[in-house]
């Protein structure tokens, strides 16, 4: 079943004023897979780069001495 290129019954409603002589336009694609980026983007590059074992031994120390600092006094 195909759909037919002007209506034959467009029901209740009119065209509406403005939207009778517009022309859309349809684009072919290929039928191709698209390739992704061989390196990852620069957010998850940050990302990446603040959740490494350095700075989770680095913050993990600050957050383990602040919380003695507060418990031990």
């Amino acid at each position: 079943m195909s759909i037919p290129e002007s209506p034959q019954n467009p029901g209740p409603f009119p065209a509406q004023h403005g939207y009778v002589d517009v022309q859309a336009k349809t684009h072919k694609y290929k039928d191709e897979p698209t390739a992704l980026p061989g390196q990852p983007s620069k957010a998850q590059q940050f990302i990446s780069s603040k959740t490494d074992r350095q700075h989770q031994k680095k913050y993990g120390k600050k957050a383990l001495n602040f919380l003695m600092k507060t418990l031990c006094k």
